[in-house]
């Protein structure tokens, strides 16, 4: 007798159901989407015991015929494809046809639905696959789904399902994920006779989100890009948002939930240097895309989709938060929430490789200690303009031409005068129609700055280092020359480990201004070194750059070399406990005006914080 034989209808069933039913949270998900499909404006849950003894499901959608009734819990029975033509289209949330088969195979099943043109609707009771009754009834427009005693014919699956308390936690992250993808409806859960969650329906995104995340939906910024037919918007978090894993970055293809390593490589790309090392941000974010680019048919809980043009999709997303970042009004920790969300639409000009904003979204920047700068007409004629020139880590602007074609021995001499200088007195200058003002330095590294009835506290060597990679990345980019050679090479003697590293990574180190050379055993001869650096930095240069060697690998690409480029910044910044002048303060701050992010250093920290005066008199008790 031969060994293969095929499976009866019921064990079958059995099986198909262990792909679609994992536990009550898969329940809900399915019969939701079937609910939104359904054109449904509400859709309430409650639950018992984590769902697993009893869900109910009511929605106000199109209800079922009775004619569909008993075949919708057939065995691929659906009414959103016809054909294997309609899986290149698919625009609705369900399309398999498995969901009430798969349920009601491991599970005892109540379902109440009507039409608006049935004058009664219908009933019906399904256990372990097998309809039991049917029967005409009275009922509201819509479909009522109760389940109960789920995997009672299955102990295995059974065993293996969690705490009550934590079956319910499963439900109510899919009910969030569903509510943020469609705010238009309103979505409701009660466990246990206790609300969990309930949604506006508003179709409010901003209102949605805080319904469910509360005071950190106020933490966030409108987005809404359109590049290549493709529509991004939704809501992207400041850095103060930010968590230790990814459990809040949200992503949906037409409303459909989603996970997608391109989407979530593009908006952390989007947030590089402004957010820390191992943070990530809170994120929502809803594509629109034509059906055609997207499969959706690669799992059985369709949450995985491939999309037929990786790079499209990454660049849109891509510059759709990054454009929203570098618009916002502030990212400054402790800022005021903006009145209303910007409703501007930013685009990317793919042509000339940069942002455009509208109107609105740039009067948005105004405001902020940052922004200032971008708006001198808001003055008068008497804005303040001076020398940038502020201390002598930034000395060889001055000097840029002697550098760049190498006559060292003018740069040499003026290093000379430059350390005579140093010990003048600077004059003080602080004009009164500045719209900030000074306050003074606390321990030397933290900058105060009143502007109207805001207080800004800067850290210097955060400030600086932005300033200083951008620079320095602004000037690689425009094929500047990065390199000053040295009158003298300074020889160090290395590990052989670190010769090693640094031997194989001769050209990139180039790239960024520092040119090395063997010198015998284990030993480099230093060249040049970039611009920013005096003689006396090299040596500690070097060893800083051997760890991010290190660190990065032997990977040769822009994000080593920008890697690189944070620790020449930060070698080259200020330091805290240097006393500045108000001179040096006032050109700081109109340096860090002119960048596009100026609110975090390159390492994603922020470079200042800021409190308003309602929240300074609170903490005196004035209000």
């Amino acid at each position: 007798m031969g060994k293969i034989i095929i499976l009866d209808e019921h064990t079958a069933n059995k099986i198909a159901a262990g792909e679609v039913v994992e536990r009550p949270a898969s329940v809900v998900k399915e019969l939701c989407e079937n609910s939104i499909d359904a054109g449904a404006t509400s859709i309430s849950v409650e639950i018992k015991n984590g769902g697993i003894s009893f869900i109910k499901i009511v929605d106000n959608g199109s209800g079922l015929n009775k004619d569909d009734v008993e075949i919708a819990f057939e065995k691929y029975s659906t009414s959103k494809i016809r054909s294997a033509e309609d899986l290149t289209s698919i625009s609705s949330m369900g399309f398999r046809g498995e969901a009430l088969a798969s349920i009601s195979a491991v599970s005892r099943l109540e379902m109440t639905t009507k039409t608006k043109d049935e004058k009664e609707g219908s009933r019906i009771l399904v256990q372990g696959g097998k309809v039991n009754a049917r029967q005409d009834y009275g009922c509201p427009i819509g479909t009522t789904i109760i389940v109960k005693e789920l995997f009672f014919n299955t102990p295995a699956r059974y065993k293996f399902l969690k705490k009550d308390y934590t079956e319910a936690g499963y439900i109510e992250d899919v009910l969030t994920m569903l509510a943020l993808g469609n705010p238009e409806i309103s979505f409701k859960l009660v466990s246990n006779g206790s609300m969990v969650l309930q949604t506006p329906g508003n179709n409010d995104l901003l209102s949605c989100a805080y319904s469910i995340f509360g005071n950190t939906a106020k933490a966030t910024i409108k987005v809404e890009c359109e590049q290549d037919d493709i529509t991004v918007f939704g809501l992207v978090g400041k850095p103060e948002t930010s968590r230790s894993n990814r459990s809040q970055e949200m992503f949906f293809i037409n409303s459909r939930i989603i996970k997608n390593k391109t989407i979530t490589s593009a908006v952390e790309e989007a947030y590089k240097t402004l957010l820390q090392v191992g943070k990530y941000p809170f994120v929502i974010l809803n594509i629109s895309i034509n059906p055609q680019m997207i499969d959706i048919n690669v799992h059985p809980t369709k949450q995985e989709v491939r999309f037929s043009d990786e790079n499209k999709i990454f660049s849109a997303v891509y510059h759709a938060v990054k454009n929203t970042l570098l618009g916002a009004q502030s990212l400054i920790p402790g800022s005021a929430e903006e009145s209303e969300h910007s409703k501007s639409i930013s685009y990317y000009d793919a042509e000339n490789h940069k942002p455009m904003f509208t109107e609105q979204a740039k009067k948005s920047d105004a405001g902020s200690l940052f922004r200032v700068g971008l708006k001198n007409e808001d003055f008068g004629n008497n804005y303040f303009k001076k020398d940038k020139s502020y201390g002598q880590t930034d000395y060889f602007k001055k000097n840029e031409s002697a550098i760049q074609q190498n006559n060292t021995s003018e740069a040499y001499e003026n290093i000379n005068i430059l350390e005579k200088e140093t010990n003048l007195e600077i004059q003080e200058a602080e004009p009164e129609y500045l719209p900030y003002k000074i306050v003074g330095t606390a321990f030397s590294t933290y900058i105060i700055v009143q502007m109207y009835e805001e207080l800004y506290i800067i850290d210097q060597h955060a400030a600086h280092e932005r300033v200083m990679f951008e620079k320095l990345k602004k000037d690689k980019k425009d094929g500047r020359q990065l390199s000053q050679m040295l009158l003298i090479p300074e020889v160090l003697e290395l590990k052989h480990k670190e010769f090693e590293l640094i031997s194989q990574n001769i050209e990139l180190l180039a790239s960024i201004g520092i040119i090395v050379e063997g010198f015998g055993v284990n030993s480099i001869k230093i060249n040049a070194v970039p611009y920013v650096f005096s003689k006396t930095d090299v040596k500690e240069l070097l060893f800083e750059l051997i760890d991010g060697l290190e660190e990065i690998g032997r990977e040769k690409n822009v994000t080593s070399e920008e890697k690189l480029l944070y620790r020449i910044a930060c070698k080259s910044a200020v330091k805290a406990n240097t006393s500045l002048s108000n001179q040096e303060i006032l050109a700081l701050i109109e340096d860090m005006n002119d960048l596009e992010n100026p609110f975090t250093c390159p390492h994603g920290r922020p470079t200042a914080i800021k409190m308003t005066k309602r929240e300074i008199e609170k903490k005196f008790g004035r209000t």
